[in-house]
């Protein structure tokens, strides 16, 4: 045996062969330290790159980590026989040859490769050293091997192929090589082709526009769903064309050759843990619809994804609406309250590819949906005044990539106005992500709906600068004069051709309608809803109808309920008088720390048995009177809510009607509801008359606090 002296690194680099075989019998050992990737959902290169200072340029880091491999390979060819006492033009044919393919497989991946991509992602530090490792230690024992330590003689070949031709054994590894070597290249260039595509695209786009745009801007990253090759039923058949090549490499070199079939196995490990995450990445990219019939990379195998949505039923008119949100319509949705909107919205951003901007006034309400989201797995987060700076720091640079992996992000009407959201949104758009725009509780983009925002009014800019993209709007309450404010707003109405519109019915025969009649004369309105809620509790606790809610597991007591003040103070002081006379009660406001609105939503809807304050909410929705100096916008809203107003009094002393049909005439509908004894007037007409003749207070006490002001603006208070 001869040992080393000369290298760069002594009898290491090139190794003694005792060291060769301990770094050998070590690499065997690397499939499960790559197994570790199972565990890790972050991998810092390619479609999963984030920013971080720690990242090298991609072109750069890509070179500089795969060249390595080739180029020690050869530092072994030219050191390594002159060691042991011949050349390298005395070793085999086959050396040589096999030899000839690790390094123009190589040539092209770590040299042409980088600069044939249209664009890099950014390669983390920590994933640059581990490749250069992997490709050092790997170039060291195939080079080594057919150096020195494998056959270095024709005899030595014969007993290395122990098969009955040798000669075909080898020609047909190189073959396989050579066929996985060949559709490497081909998928490689199919990705490469989407790119070039969208870069056409946007180019022809600019022009048709009249723009001059900025010369020589590509795209930085765009993403598709490739279809050409064996990209028909597999998403990443570059890794498994790769490995075709080594398993030809291995065929070649003999089963026998330990670096060969190491080589093979360990790229198997440490590539299919990516393949399987990265179907996960197509999954929340595209839609599962479009996804779940494709392999990772192993064929035959489909289910390494999680599913993210379970759909068991829907309701009456919810298929129609989520194959019209699917099919890029604009829509228009009109549906009472636990009708199950978000559920219209929700799945299409699951199913769809790219992200939905949720556009909501009600933050705890963004909060409560994005919690759900999150529990079944899917990456749904919110940007409001509570978002913390983590969080924001996150969703800004997750839409800065132009490729979030946000499925839903819930924002509020006032960030929609700021410039550096929308620059966002513009960067997101450039790269076909922005899958459609939702706006929730759209009536208040209209001055004659009961709770107009002016910054509702500026989402008109999502049509102008976004024209393709879909927009739905939800609303549990818009009669004709909203609706026609809220699709005139958005520019929904220049394009009727592509808009879907869904009116379901204002009636809701699951509620009882009452109107309770007091006045400020009295002054017995608390002690009236009290002896009324209790009222509610001895009929819940009656034998018969205990009955069928203990069967059903509900409480006789404490039952959740919303009760709705005029200001913050009534709503502490109903809330503490309530828990005085032994109903459970919390305030809900505007003003409460976040951590306490928070909890108290959380144990609303939860429906948490308790007593004391857990289980009865009084919220509050409050109205901001319209200043002296008011602006035209805020003029109209005044005059809307004004007629509001005298629509509800209206509708509260009208004794001559069913209360579910004068809801319905409101929103425009003809038809009236069956009510099923469901309201005051069905129930007892004319102790409904008699209950107004006696509730309300008397004409001259009124004119009396009216001319003492009492009643001015009271309704905007």
């Amino acid at each position: 045996m001869t040992t080393s002296t000369v290298g760069l690194i002594d009898n290491w680099y090139p190794p003694t062969r005792e060291n060769y075989e301990l770094i050998l019998s070590l690499w065997k050992w690397f499939p499960v330290a790559a197994s570790l990737q199972w565990g890790v959902s972050w991998y810092g290169m390619g479609k999963t790159s984030v920013t971080s200072r720690l990242n090298l340029p991609g072109r750069i880091g890509w070179l500089t980590m795969e060249a390595p491999g080739f180029m020690t390979l050869v530092y072994m060819m030219r050191t390594l026989p002159a060691q042991h006492g011949f050349t390298l033009s005395d070793l085999p044919w086959q050396n040589k040859v096999l030899a000839g393919l690790f390094v123009f497989h190589y040539s092209y991946r770590a040299l042409a490769f980088p600069f044939l991509q249209p664009s890099m992602a950014p390669i983390h530090i920590a994933i640059w050293l581990s490749a250069l490792s992997f490709q050092i230690i790997n170039g060291t024992l195939i080079g080594a091997w057919l150096a020195a330590y494998g056959p270095t003689s024709h005899a030595a070949w014969d007993r290395q192929l122990f098969s009955s031709f040798p000669t075909l054994q080898f020609t047909c590894g190189i073959a396989l090589f050579y066929v996985g070597l060949m559709a490497n290249f081909y998928h490689d260039d199919e990705l490469r082709e989407i790119r070039r595509r969208e870069n056409r695209r946007q180019e022809r786009l600019a022009k048709q526009n009249g723009q001059k745009g900025q010369p020589g801007k590509k795209v930085e990253k765009h993403y598709e769903i490739p279809k050409a090759g064996l990209f028909k039923v597999m998403l990443y058949p570059h890794y498994f064309c790769e490995w075709v090549e080594w398993l030809g490499f291995y065929m070649a070199a003999g089963w026998g050759c330990l670096p060969a079939r190491c080589f093979l196995l360990n790229e198997v490990a440490a590539m299919l843990p990516r393949a399987v995450k990265g179907r996960q990445w197509y999954m929340e990219k595209f839609g599962e619809e479009k996804i779940s019939k494709k392999w990772a990379v192993i064929p035959g195998v489909w289910n390494f994804g999680p599913k993210q949505t379970e759909l068991l039923a829907l309701r009456p008119h919810q298929r129609e609406i989520i194959e019209a949100a699917l099919d890029g319509h604009d829509v228009f949705v009109q549906a009472a309250t636990s009708f199950g909107k978000s559920l219209c919205f929700q799945l299409p951003a699951v199913i769809d590819r790219g992200i939905t901007i949720v556009i909501s006034p009600l933050l705890s309400l963004m909060m409560n949906q994005v919690e759900a989201l999150k529990a079944s797995d899917v990456d749904a987060r919110t940007l409001n005044s509570n978002t913390t700076l983590p969080e924001r720091d996150y969703i800004y640079a997750d839409l800065a990539t132009g490729h979030p992996l946000m499925r839903l992000l819930y924002v509020t009407p006032e960030l929609c106005s700021g410039d550096h959201f929308r620059r966002k949104l513009k960067l997101v758009y450039e790269q076909h992500e922005l899958a459609r725009i939702v706006v929730d509780e759209a009536h208040c983009i209209s001055e004659w709906g009961h709770d107009f925002r002016k910054d509702f009014k500026r989402l008109s800019w999502f049509r102008e600068t976004f024209p393709d993209v879909p927009v739905m709007c939800l609303t549990a309450t818009a009669n004709e004069q909203v609706r026609h404010d809220v699709l005139t707003t958005l520019g929904l109405d220049k394009t009727p051709g592509k808009l879907k519109i869904f009116s379901m019915t204002a009636h809701r025969p699951n509620l009882h309608l009452e109107v309770r009649f007091t006045s400020d004369e009295a002054n017995d309105r608390y002690d009236d809803f009290v002896t009324w809620l209790k009222g509610v509790y001895d009929r819940r606790a009656a034998a018969d109808r205990k009955a069928e809610l203990d069967a059903t597991g509900e409480r006789v007591e404490n039952v959740p309920g919303i009760i709705y003040t005029i200001s913050r103070d009534e709503v502490e002081s109903l809330a503490a008088a309530l828990r005085h006379d032994g109903i459970g009660a919390r305030p809900f406001h505007a003003k409460l720390p976040n951590q306490v609105k928070e909890e108290t939503l959380a144990k609303w809807i939860a429906n948490d048995p308790g007593r004391e304050d857990r289980d009865r909410v009084c919220n509050l929705v409050m109205r901001e009177p319209v200043s002296k100096n008011a602006s035209a916008d805020g003029i109209i809203n005044k005059q809307a809510r004004q007629m509001s107003l005298g629509r509800l009094v209206a509708y509260c002393e009208d004794t001559g009607s069913c209360r579910h049909a004068a809801i319905c005439r409101y929103f425009g509908e003809t038809q009236v509801p069956a009510c099923d004894y469901a309201c005051d007037w069905h129930k007892d007409p004319q102790g409904l008359k008699r209950r107004m003749a006696r509730g309300l207070a008397s004409e001259e006490w009124v004119s009396t606090q009216r001319e003492e002001g009492m009643y001015d603006e009271y309704w905007s208070e």
